[in-house]
């Protein structure tokens, strides 16, 4: 819907902007919220081996293959830099959302949110120093 108003250009009406726009601001809090409150502290320890193995390939793997990609393909500079931090981000707390309506292990999927989230405190910086030191930036 919002598409179809922007291609034909409709003005939205300012009260209902402003209550999209605070709506949007609302959602990832609501999100990071809904995940705490799933979140079960006995998890964090009953799926160790998936939890380390799932933020290996999060934080060290895809972040180290973007880094191949960028240098097969030539990109370099600020784009290699965007496109290598992008994937070294934690996993979203919609996939949380999504896990609970299409009847996934959403416990699990709590933990992963919250172990990524807790993690990316120590890995972005990390990374960030790292793309600083093999990619040069203008």
């Amino acid at each position: 819907m919002g598409l179809s108003l922007n291609m034909l250009h409709i003005p939205v009406p300012t009260a209902l902007a402003t209550s999209f726009d605070m709506l949007s601001r609302a959602s990832l809090p609501i999100a990071l919220i809904t995940v705490g409150a799933a979140l079960q502290f006995s998890s964090l320890l009953k799926n160790r081996s998936v939890s380390a193995l799932v933020g290996i390939v999060q934080f060290v793997l895809k972040p180290f293959l973007a880094g191949v990609c960028c240098y097969a393909f030539g990109l370099n500079g600020v784009t290699a830099a965007t496109l290598i931090l992008f994937l070294a981000t934690p996993t979203a707390p919609s996939s949380y959302i999504l896990s609970r309506q299409l009847g996934g292990d959403h416990e699990m999927m709590a933990t992963l949110i919250t172990q990524q989230t807790l993690f990316a405190f120590l890995s972005i910086p990390l990374t960030i120093w790292v793309v600083g030191l093999v990619i040069p930036l203008p």
